[in-house]
């Protein structure tokens, strides 16, 4: 069956969750490969299955170890920018 969320668990839902986020701290310039993401929790960022969209994305600005990855971090500029170098 389907799993549903009971109005009692949507307050742990997000805590529950887990998300995409940095392995080490990351610099502009650096390519994102699979051993700089971690999935940890709590939720809040990209979620974890979309881990193979950041693998080879240039980073474009300074993300510290533990900190959540962002949506804008897959911009088409940051996935072109690695395929160009």
């Amino acid at each position: 069956g389907r799993k549903v969320c009971l109005p009692i668990e949507r307050t742990n839902r997000l805590a529950s969750r887990r998300s995409l986020r940095a392995a080490r701290a990351l610099e502009p310039g650096d390519v994102i490969g699979p051993d700089d993401v971690v999935t940890l929790r709590p939720g809040g960022g990209l979620e974890s299955g979309r881990q193979g969209s950041l693998i080879g994305v240039r980073v474009a600005r300074s993300i510290a170890k533990h900190e959540l990855f962002r949506p804008d971090d897959l911009s088409e500029l940051s996935r072109e920018a690695s395929h160009v170098m």
